[in-house]
């Protein structure tokens, strides 16, 4: 069963016959656990494109031959050089022979190109002259492996009179290798037999043929079975102009299946990867400049901007065959019934019948005009094979749309099993396709997944008995389970690397901030699966390598705001708010903002905010602020206050022990927001005695709780030290801190925490230098304060 499953899966990566069968599939996955499992896993894989299967074990040879390039090959004159760009799958290499790609010359060979990978070493050859004493070039910097496909771009450029011409590799989007390469010779002119040519001197150039593959003129080896070479062609083209690094960054991203002429707006051609990866290279590459680069040109407006359709001298591709078979997903019948009736008979004579299998030169945007033209299309030779998928993820678009087949799939999902299936088939039906992208964001797709997931993970089905407390705790392991499968999954489609967690980056910002940002759920689940869900916010801000890119996309998700909003409406637990707390901390570090800092202020004025109660504490003074702290959260006597939420039986129902009220919650937050300012760094605590005003602190220090007032104490030190005297006269002066705090801090003089935040204003010290975790004696005091066995007297308006 296994290996005919794994047959299916085979086949349906080569997609599906008629939109009949995928309309079977996608009718009967809810119902058959069988199919969804196999929709599951072609999804999985990465769709296959359109391409030509060269196979040179057939006849020894295998082509596309194009008769003419229509004008002058290599460029002169204005041009720069030549690009040829070409997406390829070498299936085998044979040991023997080397594997031509691509090549180009006139009846003299006197113009002549040749690009093949050499049968040893497996490296790129680049052939440019029969007679010259150094014809060819080796990129030695890379080795091609099989049965994976790559992006190959070959950039030469022509000699300048101060420089030699050189050849540049670009492999998957990125520099490879330079080397120099001598520039192809001009085809050789003849002279024309008109005789009014001939008296005016007219001229013209032999015509340079092109192929791909191997022409049979070429090959070693003829006869079925001496050459074993197999590779793959999904398109081919061939530029008469220089492309730029962000051009060709551009192209790659666009991947395998796109077969176009670079003319739109290519940003709509973009999955979200592509996107993400594209935008990261832009802001490395141009900082500061991004608007400007190529690659905005590209995206955003028209790229035929920056690369015209008439700078196309080549572009195939195996949509453009015409081969008058319609079972390849092509309809060539319906094409015909289309033509003028002179390039009707054009393709008769030429396919004289179907026995000739020819491909449209997509560098002619008309196919009327192109078969008029002896460089307006090219033969098959050698029975090269056609492949053109017809993708599921295609298939679920024109079937009923993306969207309402995967998601109708995942609400009829019942146990845990089925909603993990259905939700690999909904986000892999649209994680490779950029039709499907697009339609999720048009039709709120992520936020209909967002509450058919809520409404799984908050109700899963209980077939049990509720009485039994061995069912009771095998439904919350299983609903455990589903939890951590769904938020896998999505973390793995919004750009999480579990294996390799410093590679990940937030590829679709608005599937993240959908399901995992806005959504509450994971808050609410169990201890393992709230570890995971705030550890990769850890990851995406402070432990990627991409980690400026993450937070500049996490900040405008205003993510901030958002868990404020959370910490006033949600409930939090004693056992998992340190995971709230180090995610948080981890997201303000890189993207604290005047409006984050007065919105800490504004929640921390909330939180602790409370009616005058009567109530007696007793106030160890030889605990420190995180001794008092956890007293805080400990005390049987703690002060009562209004929960973040009400009493819920998920936490309790998780193994979750206490509530935090508003007031601890508070404090913890207000803890946070210390440590990040009293860090050695001074430019956040510079930010905020702009934006937050020093009253706040001081009425802070009103507060009863002791842990309140000395972290607000050290908060105040750190301000006044480092704004230096200017600022430290303005609040004695004008606003009278100094009176203030003599006020409000004298009943907090037995708490030895307090003492070294105040002593640092006193001598002018940063109280990020302070251990206040240690233990505080004239040692440590004459250490911190008088290190060079003198402490000098700084603001002696501190001193009661």
């Amino acid at each position: 069963m296994a290996g005919l499953q794994r047959f299916v899966v085979a086949l349906l990566q080569l997609g599906v016959t008629n939109l009949n069968d995928a309309h079977f599939l996608y009718r009967n996955a809810s119902s058959s656990r069988a199919v969804a499992e196999l929709l599951r896993l072609t999804f999985k894989e990465t769709p296959t494109p359109a391409y030509i299967h060269f196979d040179l074990s057939l006849h020894g040879f295998s082509s596309i031959e194009l008769p003419d390039l229509s004008r002058t090959f290599p460029p002169m004159g204005s041009s720069a050089g030549y690009t040829l760009s070409l997406w390829i799958q070498v299936v085998h290499f044979d040991v023997g022979s080397h594997t031509t790609i691509f090549g180009a010359f006139d009846s003299s060979q006197t113009c002549f190109v040749l690009v093949y990978l050499e049968k040893d070493t497996r490296n790129l050859i680049l052939q440019t002259s029969v007679t010259s004493s150094r014809p060819s070039v080796r990129f030695k910097s890379f080795k091609f492996d099989e049965s994976r496909w790559y992006h190959v771009c070959l950039v030469h450029r022509r000699p300048k009179p101060t420089s030699s011409s050189r050849a540049s590799l670009f492999i998957d989007g990125e520099f490879v290798e330079q080397v120099k390469a001598n520039y192809p010779a001009p085809p050789q002119a003849i002279s024309s037999p008109d005789r009014q040519s001939l008296r005016t001197s007219a001229r013209k150039e032999k015509p340079v043929q092109a192929f791909v593959g191997t022409p049979q003129d070429l090959a070693s080896k003829l006869g079925r079975g001496l050459d074993l070479s197999e590779w793959r062609m999904a398109s081919a083209l061939l530029f008469d102009d220089v492309l730029s690094d962000d051009l060709i960054a551009v192209h790659k991203q666009l991947g395998p299946r796109y077969h176009g002429n670079y003319q739109d707006c290519l940003g709509s051609f973009q999955t979200y990867q592509a996107s993400a990866a594209l935008n990261l290279r832009n802001e490395n590459l141009h900082p500061g400049k991004e608007e400007k680069s190529d690659i905005v040109s590209a995206i955003r407006s028209k790229a035929s901007g920056l690369l015209p359709e008439t700078k196309i001298l080549l572009n195939l591709s195996a949509t453009a065959v015409i081969d008058g078979d319609d079972s390849n997903n092509a309809d060539d019948v319906q094409l015909i019934k289309s033509l003028s009736k002179p390039a009707a008979k054009s393709l008769r004579n030429t396919t004289r019948g179907g026995r000739t299998v020819i491909i449209i030169n997509g560098a002619i945007p008309s196919i009327n005009e192109a078969l008029l033209r002896s460089y307006g299309f090219a033969v098959l030779t050698g029975d090269p094979v056609v492949v053109i998928p017809q993708a599921l993820d295609d298939a679920a678009w024109r079937v009923g749309g993306c969207a309402p087949i995967g998601l109708s799939l995942l609400d009829a999902a019942k146990t845990s099993e089925d909603i993990v299936r259905a939700l690999d088939i909904l986000l892999g039906s649209f994680r490779d396709n950029w039709r499907n992208s697009e339609a999720m964001e048009r039709e709120n797709g992520f936020g209909v997944l967002a509450t058919i997931l809520t409404a799984k993970l908050e109700n899963f089905p209980t077939l049990i008995d509720k009485q039994n407390s061995q069912n009771i705790l095998h439904e919350e392991h299983g609903q455990e389970e589903l939890a951590l499968k769904a938020l896998m999954r999505i973390l793995e489609f919004v750009g999480y690397q579990a294996e390799n967690p410093e590679d990940s980056i937030i590829n679709n910002p608005l599937a993240y901030r959908t399901l995992l940002v806005d959504l509450d759920v994971w808050r609410t689940s169990s201890p393992k699966v709230q570890k995971l869900y705030y550890e990769q916010f850890t990851t995406f801000a402070t432990g990627s390598k991409h980690r400026n890119f993450n937070v500049k996309r996490l900040a405008r998700m205003r993510i901030v705001k958002r868990w404020l909003e959370a910490l006033k409406s949600d409930s939090f637990f004693v056992d998992t708010f340190d995971l709230f707390v180090g995610a948080f901390r981890s997201i303000l570090g890189p993207i604290l903002s005047a409006d984050s800092l007065r919105s800490l202020a504004m929640h921390v004025t909330y939180a602790t905010h409370q009616p005058k109660e009567n109530f007696s504490r007793f106030l160890d003074p030889t605990k420190s602020v995180r001794r008092l702290h956890a007293s805080s959260v400990t005390s049987l006597n703690r002060r009562s206050t209004l929960s973040s939420g009400s009493p819920t039986p998920k936490g309790r129902r998780h193994g979750l022990s206490r509530e935090l009220t508003r007031l601890q919650i508070g404090v913890r937050i207000l803890e946070m927001y210390s440590d990040i300012l009293c860090q050695k760094d001074i430019t956040n605590i510079k930010k905020f005695a702009r934006t937050v005003t020093n009253k706040w602190l001081l009425n802070l220090l009103a507060d009863d709780e002791p842990a309140i007032v000395v972290l607000t104490t050290r908060i105040l030190a750190r301000v006044l030290v480092i704004n230096g005297p200017g600022y430290v006269d303005k609040f004695a002066d004008k606003t009278g801190g100094f009176t203030i705090m003599r006020h409000r801090l004298k009943r907090w003089w037995n708490c030895t925490s307090l003492w070294p935040a105040c002593l640092a204003i006193l001598f002018g010290k940063d109280v990020a230098n302070i251990d206040f975790a240690g233990t505080f004696d004239i040692y440590s005091l004459m250490t911190y304060f008088a290190s060079d066995g003198t402490g000098k007297v700084e603001y002696p308006g501190v001193l009661p």
